[in-house]
């Protein structure tokens, strides 16, 4: 491996964790959401659902989405971010609803919402 790919490598690591911690501290840390990954923390939907409550807490009422399934919070959040944001919907509940969500479809995603905001 030369320089250039191990800078190139570096510099994703860096933005990756640039994301998460970005992601850590935007959501609100009295809704009990767990952010580790890109991957697996992801998959039930309320990290979404913490980062629009993050943008506008009266967009989504969180509670109200405890008794349903993980694809139910997915597409409720991606259709709020959509909508009401202003975010285009670059992922199907059906792809991130999976033991191991894709990392960077997901951090292409929550990308969004910093460029945004």
């Amino acid at each position: 491996m030369d320089y250039k790919d191990t800078a190139s490598s570096s510099s994703k690591v860096d933005a990756k964790k640039q994301l998460l911690s970005w992601v850590t501290k935007a959501i609100p840390n009295d809704l009990g959401i767990d952010v580790k990954d890109f991957g697996p923390s992801w998959r039930d939907g309320y990290a979404f659902m913490g980062l629009i409550n993050a943008i506008d807490e009266n967009l989504i009422d969180i509670e109200k989405y405890r008794d349903v399934s993980n694809k139910h919070r997915l597409h409720e959040s991606f259709n709020v971010a959509e909508n009401e944001l202003g975010i285009p919907r670059l992922l199907d509940p059906d792809d991130v609803d999976l033991p191991k969500p894709d990392e960077r479809s997901v951090m292409t995603y929550v990308a969004q919402f910093l460029h945004k905001y």
